[in-house]
């Protein structure tokens, strides 16, 4: 089966504090660390940034993307699932 990529729907401002968790990655890590994907799991599903493209999360269930908010380390857009 071919992987589908989805862009994730980019939100306006920050969820209130509690309400999800939001994941964000050190700006301190090296580019080759931080640029990675947040997850990588076992689905046929790749879930893009939806301002700038970059790979959050790959071949990962849509069900497992719930309750987050991820904060693209490129781009700095706050990303949910679409």
């Amino acid at each position: 089966m071919a992987k589908k990529q989805y862009p994730m729907r980019v939100l306006l401002e920050e969820p209130l504090k509690g309400s999800r968790r939001v994941l964000r990655k050190s700006m301190s890590l090296p580019n080759n660390f931080r640029l990675r994907p947040f997850n990588v799991g076992k689905s046929d599903n790749d879930y893009l940034c939806g301002l700038c493209g970059l790979e959050l999360d790959i071949y990962v269930n849509p069900v497992e993307l719930e309750e987050l908010v991820m904060e693209c380390p490129r781009c700095g857009a706050l990303n949910e699932k679409p």
